[in-house]
This record gives C-alpha cells, structure tokens and sequence, in this order.
C-alpha cells in the first residue's frame, strides 16, 4: 500500500507534467492497428425481396389511381352539383326556373339584338354566384344542403324577376317606337 501512495503522491505533485505531455499520433495509429478490422457486411437481397417490393410499388401505384378516379368522380368537382343531384322535386323546380329563364333570354336577345348593356353584366354576376353555389352544394355535408339549394331558388328567382322587368319594359317602349328609345329603356332599368 506504501508503493501505491508514493505513486498517487508523486502523480499529484507533478499532475501538471502530466496534462502537458500528450501521446503521439504513432502512438494512435500503432493502436489502431492492433484493432480488429470490422468485416464488411455484405447484403444480399434474393429475387424474393425484388419481388416483393415491386408487388408493394404495384399495389401502392393501383391505390393510388383508385384513389384519384374516386375523387374525381365523387370529390368536390369542379362543375359543382346541380339542384337535381339532392332530389326529384329539386330536379323539377330546377328545369322549371332554368327554361323559364333560357325563354326570357332568348325573346331578350331578340328585343336588344345583341347590344351589351348592364342588365347582361347583372345577369353574368348571378350567373357566378349560381357557380359558386353549385360548388358549395357539393361540399357541403348533407345536412346542410338544404340552406344552399335555397339560396339557389332565390337566384333563380332574381333572375327570373330581373329579366321579367326588362322584358315588360322593353315591349312597354317597342309600341311606343323606335329601336333608341328601347336601348335607353335597357339602361335605365
């Protein structure tokens, strides 16, 4: 026990020696050396493995076409969903509105002879909003379709209204004459 406390004291007294003094890089080297070197692992991968992942890539290629015909199909399109996807009555009520509509344009476009005028501008706008409305129709959750198929009637009806008062304005002033007078008639409606 003397031998190993001359050895930690003589190690405290000179510990600075010792923190200077670092081994050298042959020293590292040499030790490295002496070291077993690691094998190299060499991976096999049979024909069952290839196969196997090329049945993974396939099945994950199908899904995912699947995938996109499905919601191509039933996802939130880009037309939107018409009034006669939610039911029969929605389905007569919309074709209703709709060839009433394309009538009093048609007799509209034969008063104005195709001028542009602020009523067609009215008219694109709600067109619009029916667009919207299709579209959110599709992604609204079932139960709260009914709020948007309203909204839709009330569209339709405003159109409906708009082109009624143009047309009963347009044959008030054809009676009373010329072509001026039924363009001045469109703008002050």
């Amino acid at each position: 026990q003397s031998g190993g406390n001359t050895l930690e004291s003589f190690i405290r007294q000179h510990r600075e020696a010792f923190d200077q003094s670092e081994p050298g890089n042959m020293l590292w080297e040499q030790i490295s050396n002496q070291l077993p070197k690691p094998k190299a692992i060499k991976v096999h991968i049979g024909w069952q493995r290839h196969l196997t992942r090329i049945a993974a890539s396939l099945a994950l290629l199908v899904v995912g076409i699947g995938g996109g015909i499905w919601y191509e199909r039933h996802g939130a399109s880009s037309n939107g969903m018409a009034m006669s996807d939610v039911s029969s009555e929605y389905a007569e009520l919309e074709q209703f509105y709709q060839r009433n509509i394309t009538v009093k344009e048609e007799k509209l476009a034969s008063f104005t002879s195709n001028q542009s005028t602020d009523v067609y501008e009215d008219l694109e706008h709600l067109d619009e909003v029916m667009e919207q409305l299709r579209k959110e129709l599709a992604t609204v959750p079932p139960g709260n379709r009914e709020q948007v198929v309203r909204a839709m009637i009330e569209n339709y009806k405003a159109k409906t209204a708009i082109l009624q008062r143009v047309l009963e304005r347009l044959e008030d002033t054809s009676h009373g004459g010329n072509n001026r007078k039924q363009s001045n008639a469109i703008k002050n409606i």
